[in-house]
């Protein structure tokens, strides 16, 4: 039970940590060495399905009957 407790007060704690102190950050989206466009983002995700993990939907206009990724 101890175990429990403290691995789940280093993991919550390090969660609050970072979004506290996190700041976005500049990413450029290359695709065939042509720069298609740079954003200042907190999250970048890039799929062809609509659900990742455990359900989350992340990506929700993402499709994998599409040979394209979305983000």
């Amino acid at each position: 039970m101890d175990k429990w407790i403290s691995g789940t007060t280093t993991y919550i704690s390090a969660i609050l940590k970072t979004l506290l102190t996190y700041r976005s950050q500049n990413i450029s989206i290359t695709f065939e060495n042509t720069t298609k466009r740079t954003i200042n983002n907190f999250l970048l995700a890039v799929g062809n399905a609509k659900f990742v993990g455990g359900g989350m939907k992340l990506i929700p206009s993402a499709s994998p009957m599409m040979d394209l990724f979305t983000y």
